[in-house]
């Protein structure tokens, strides 16, 4: 989870793929734990 915080921080340089999905996941979750909602995305995805 550590090295997934910062890269979910930036969002654009580490996610390119799915920006939309990262930044709707971003605004719907918490701030303070947004690694969790991306690897269910993931999962999902």
């Amino acid at each position: 989870m550590e090295p997934i915080d910062p890269l979910n921080r930036q969002g654009r340089p580490g996610g390119p793929k799915r920006p939309t999905h990262g930044n709707k996941e971003r605004s719907r979750a918490s701030p303070h734990k947004p690694c969790v909602v991306l690897r269910i995305s993931v999962h999902h995805d």
